[in-house]
């Protein structure tokens, strides 16, 4: 009901002048990738453009618009927002509100020339009409053989996908061919229409470490808190013995005794700890109780790279923030 109000105009959403807003989110409830895909953004922009990055902060314990800084941690700002900042906190400006239509004058009055505003997880948010809205879904659970839920996971009904101008489909596998890619595309666009599809995968970087421990061992306790982790289990289970999995929902908030259960499983020395980049953010916050820093925890990032026309989508996300630019000067 809430959709079809907006698409009829009896609500209205709203554009705004003076910078270029590039929407990020999906209809399914979470595991799609999209911080990998706001950070891909990120880098093709910042290098040319005043970028910033505006989340609703999931999981935070304040309210209201907070622009981050260094002593931010899960806690005050969301776990994919504090990552976003000290990855590139130097060349972006990163700001969490629950309401963006106040959120985004707010940013303007306060960071001089910001000309391009990520929105992060914001495809149901019908308040804002971004520029470029792109939408996510996973490639071995999409969209468009899925349901709302309870009966599945999607947020909303698949003809939601009619809103998106871009597509991208993540987290596909290495098997999956030229075949496969055709009889996919022609089932998104059912829902869809014709706009632009991209198929990517996960690129892991070798883990990091964030423990004690300088390299990591062939051994390892998975530590997640994610939708969806199968995907990382399996890769996972490529490169390393995974002796055992903690799996925690998604956003999890770790406790202290969470983390002394979990390090208590380690009774070999040739055994880590690995999880992921948003994990040990939230991992982080323990540090001071000797819970982390004496223990062999490592996390594995993650980047996404197209299968092809990497080159393609990074043509249209310039292209429309150029012409929106060129538009706005013309003004």
């Amino acid at each position: 009901m809430r959709n079809h109000l907006y698409d009829i105009g009896a609500r209205r959403s709203i554009q705004f002048d003076g910078l270029v807003t590039i929407g990020v989110g999906n209809l399914s409830m979470g595991g799609t990738g999209k911080t990998p895909v706001t950070e891909y953004l990120i880098r093709l922009l910042k290098d040319s453009h005043k970028v910033a990055a505006l989340s609703r902060g999931y999981g935070r314990k304040t309210k209201g618009l907070r622009m981050l800084d260094k002593a931010d941690e899960a806690v005050t700002a969301g776990d994919e927002p504090v990552q976003l900042f000290r990855k590139f906190g130097n060349d972006i400006h990163v700001v969490v509100s629950e309401d963006r239509t106040l959120a985004i004058p707010t940013l303007l009055n306060q960071v001089s020339h910001a000309d391009v505003v990520i929105l992060d997880d914001s495809f149901q948010h019908r308040r804002i009409k971004p520029d470029l809205n792109i939408l996510l879904t996973k490639y071995e659970s999409p969209f468009f053989s899925d349901l709302i839920f309870p009966m599945g996971w999607l947020r909303e009904s698949r003809i939601g996908a009619r809103r998106a101008d871009v597509l991208v489909v993540t987290k596909c596998p290495a098997s999956v061919t030229d075949e496969d890619i055709k009889a996919f595309i022609l089932k998104a666009q059912k829902y869809a229409g014709q706009v632009p599809i991209f198929f990517t995968r996960y690129r892991y970087d070798k883990p990091v470490a964030f423990g004690n421990r300088p390299t990591i061992g062939r051994k390892i306790i998975l530590v997640t808190g994610i939708a969806h982790s199968d995907f990382l289990l399996r890769h996972c289970r490529e490169d390393f013995s995974v002796l055992y999995h903690y799996r925690f929902s998604d956003h999890y908030n770790y406790s202290l005794q969470d983390i002394r259960e979990i390090i208590t499983a380690v009774t070999d020395p040739d055994v880590c700890l690995l999880t992921t980049e948003k994990d040990m953010i939230r991992l982080s916050a323990f540090s001071h109780e000797q819970l982390i820093s004496a223990q062999p925890w490592f996390y594995l990032p993650v980047e996404i790279e197209f299968l092809s026309a990497g080159t393609e989508f990074d043509s249209i996300v310039r292209t429309k923030v150029k012409a929106k630019l060129e538009s706005l000067d013309q003004e």
